[in-house]
């Protein structure tokens, strides 16, 4: 559960820093910052978190959405380090290596996690030229995230000195005016929830708390077509592919001032349009799913490498072709053609 939390939130940070806002990052600043931050949280010295400081401020500052991509990466990796000593813990008589020896526990690398934010905040709200520069946006979307940190990294049984070191640092924020009166209150209330939950033994449920804080309910989000497909600020060699096929026809070069984003009509979406949508989105759960397929359908491989599924008669109930086409489709274009 965590390795896919973990690369589920690095996939969106990764989407995040690709796009243009203001400048795209590039591919490597990915593992960069992945890289920084395990060096942080295993050995929190001044010159780590620096070096972490350094990189927010300059890919994730300037960005009004980049922020929060990295903040639930950021509860991702807290999330992951329980799972990492759960899986030490089961290695039975292997000796650990000498690297494991020196990795600190979940607690401990959680309250790193704390420590690097606590140092990026001071900067941003204090030290930023000019100041209000990226400052409240930075600020804000943490403030969405902050509880789930502090709440997980108090979640450990029989931590006194840790939980006060958290308690001592929710202090220095008020002392520094980091935060609001009224949202302290929710740290020091996540300090004791998540106290409560080491104590009475609950399992970690910070993946789940932050998906929660995620969703704005329970009810399913309708299907509504936006305004456009892409942003009229960014340029046409950044705009969603999409854009583009309406203007590729095989003879003559592409113009990029025909390249701009796709008009729609705001609204609710075709009936068509959102049964594509959802039998897309099945199949992507589908394919990342562990469990295996129905009992009333089996999967088999053609001789062109196409993926099909058959009932339990042998009839070809659905599956891919070989170009990627549904086969549905294929026998759309092929009534045309005829």
């Amino acid at each position: 559960m965590a390795s896919n939390e973990m690369e589920k939130a690095k996939t969106l940070l990764t989407l995040a820093l690709f796009r243009p806002d203001p400048t795209p990052c590039l591919p490597k600043e990915v593992e960069t910052i992945a890289a920084l931050l395990q060096t942080a949280t295993n050995k929190c010295s001044p010159a780590n978190v620096q070096n972490c400081k350094k990189w927010v401020l300059a890919n994730l500052v300037p960005s009004e959405r980049r922020v929060e991509p990295f903040c639930n990466y950021l509860v991702a990796l807290a999330n992951s380090f329980r799972a990492e000593d759960a899986s030490r813990s089961k290695g039975g008589s292997r000796p650990a290596t000498a690297q494991e020896a020196r990795v600190p526990s979940a607690a401990r690398r959680r309250l790193h996690i704390l420590y690097i934010l606590s140092d990026i905040v001071y900067h941003v709200k204090y030290r930023l030229q000019p100041p209000e520069h990226g400052q409240k946006s930075f600020i804000n979307k943490l403030e969405s995230t902050l509880p789930l940190l502090v709440k997980s990294a108090s979640s450990f049984v029989r931590r006194p000195k840790q939980i006060g070191k958290i308690r001592g640092l929710i202090s220095l924020w008020a002392e520094r005016g980091h935060f609001s009166n009224a949202f302290l209150d929710t740290l020091r209330k996540a300090v004791d929830e998540g106290v409560t939950k080491g104590a009475t033994g609950e399992p970690d449920t910070t993946a789940q708390d932050s998906a929660s804080a995620a969703n704005t309910g329970s009810k399913p989000v309708p299907f509504n077509m936006p305004k456009r497909h892409g942003d009229l600020s960014t340029a046409w060699y950044d705009l969603p592919p999409g854009n583009w096929l309406r203007w590729i026809d095989g003879t003559y070069p592409l113009d990029p001032q025909k390249i701009t984003p796709i008009e729609f009509k705001p609204g609710p979406a075709r009936e068509e349009l959102v049964d594509a949508v959802t039998k897309v989105l099945a199949d992507v759960k589908r394919i990342f799913a562990k469990e295996s397929q129905p009992e009333d359908q089996q999967v088999d491989i053609s001789e062109m490498g196409e993926r099909l599924e058959r009932g339990n008669n042998g009839e070809i109930m659905g599956g891919d072709t070989y170009y990627g086409w549904s086969r549905q489709f294929c026998r759309k274009i092929k009534d045309k053609e005829q």
